[in-house]
C-alpha cells in the first residue's frame, strides 16, 4: 500500500513495546545500509527497503530515512 500510494512519509506514534506489551513490529532495518524483507508485506521483486540514516531529534523522537 505504501508503494502503491507513493507515500513519502510514514509516522509511527507508538514505541515497539509499552509496559512489556508489543505495540508494533519493527518494519525497518536495524543498521544503516542494511536491507530488510518485511514479512507479510508483498514487494515487487525489484523493491528493497534500506535504512539510509537515523537521527535522534528529541528523547522520544527519532527520524529514520528509508
Amino acid at each position: 500500500m505504501i508503494d502503491q500510494e507513493k507515500c513519502s512519509l510514514i509516522v509511527m506514534l507508538t514505541h515497539l513495546k509499552e509496559h512489556s506489551k508489543v505495540k508494533c513490529h519493527q518494519y525497518w532495518p536495524s543498521q544503516v545500509w542494511e536491507n530488510e524483507s518485511v514479512p507479510g508485506i508483498p514487494f515487487d521483486d525489484d523493491k528493497e527497503v534500506f535504512l539510509v540514516s537515523v537521527e535522534s531529534l528529541m528523547p522520544n523522537l527519532i527520524k529514520r530515512r528509508l
